[in-house]
């Protein structure tokens, strides 16, 4: 823009010289410089892909030990069953024996029950109760399976005092795993269940 400026003086032009031809003349200027402009940046040069002067064979070398792909392993998302109240466990397998939907205060000890499939290791499961929606801090309890497993039945469960009953009332389980939770469900203690 620095080749480009403004006059503000008046211009004499001789008699007998028409007023088109200075115009013509600078618009024929202005086109030339622009053609030239850009004739030159058009020239600046672009590489040119030309074949070697001594071509020769690439030569492929295989590496012994290297790997020719790598497994990728897919993260299967855990299978949650529903909970089954029980009055106990299985002690190799953890499924719950004797179902039931309801206990006595007189239960030694109240089983909740779930089957997973595909639980990766270092996942972590958690178990907290309440009663008549008071909280039982003291009975939190949580698993962490040191292996993978597929086809498992996972048990958590509240012990009472040999000399106290259950008291009468609603008794419920969340289940949650790595802090999520994933099943939740209620028991009634009452007489005659």
């Amino acid at each position: 823009m620095g080749w480009l400026g403004l006059s503000h003086r008046l211009v004499d032009f001789p008699p007998g010289r028409p007023l088109a031809v200075p115009v013509a003349r600078r618009a024929v200027r202005s086109i030339s410089i622009a053609l030239a402009c850009g004739l030159l940046a058009s020239c600046g040069g672009e590489p040119i892909l030309a074949p070697p002067a001594n071509p020769s064979r690439p030569t492929i070398t295989t590496t012994p030990g290297l790997a020719l792909a790598t497994p990728i392993t897919t993260a299967v998302a855990p299978q949650i069953g529903d909970l089954v109240w029980a009055t106990a466990i299985d002690p190799t397998t953890n499924a719950p024996i004797n179902p039931v939907s309801s206990y006595r205060p007189d239960a030694v000890r109240i089983v909740a029950a779930l089957h997973i499939d595909a639980l990766s290791a270092g996942s972590s499961l958690e178990a907290t109760w309440e009663y008549n929606d008071t909280s039982l801090d003291a009975f939190t309890t949580r698993l962490t399976p040191a292996a993978s497993g597929a086809d498992q039945w996972v048990s958590f469960y509240i012990e009472r005092d040999p000399k106290i009953e259950w008291p009468a009332g609603t008794y419920e389980v969340k289940i949650s795993l790595d802090g999520a939770t994933v099943q939740q469900a209620m028991v009634e203690v009452r007489e005659g269940s």
